[in-house]
C-alpha cells in the first residue's frame, strides 16, 4: 500500500470520526425511522435519553432505554421500537 493511500484512508477515518462525534450516536435512529417510513414524534435535532430511576432487576421496564423522540431499545439492544411499533430488530 502506497503512502498516499494510507494518508487518504487516515484522513477519511478522521473525517468519519468527527462526523459521528458531531452527529451523535442516537441521531442515527431517527434517520432509520424515516428510512422505514415511520414518523418521529420529535422533529428537533436533539434526542435525550429518559433515565428511569428506581427500577430493579425483575421490574417491568428494567434495562430498557427510552428516548425523547419515542424510541425504545430493549435491554439486549436487539430490538428498536418507535412509539410502540417495531422499528428495527436483529433477526439472529
Amino acid at each position: 500500500m502506497k503512502q498516499t493511500d494510507i494518508l487518504l484512508l487516515l484522513g477519511l477515518g478522521i473525517g468519519l470520526m468527527v462526523f459521528m462525534k458531531k452527529a451523535g450516536a442516537m441521531s442515527i435512529i431517527p434517520a432509520v425511522a424515516r428510512a422505514n417510513g415511520v414518523g418521529t414524534s420529535n422533529t428537533g435535532d436533539t434526542v435525550q435519553e429518559i433515565v428511569s430511576k428506581g427500577l430493579n432487576p425483575g421490574d417491568a421496564g428494567y434495562g430498557w432505554r427510552n428516548f425523547t423522540n419515542g424510541v425504545s431499545i430493549n435491554p439486549d439492544g436487539t430490538q428498536y421500537y418507535l412509539n410502540g411499533q417495531p422499528l428495527w430488530g436483529n433477526s439472529n
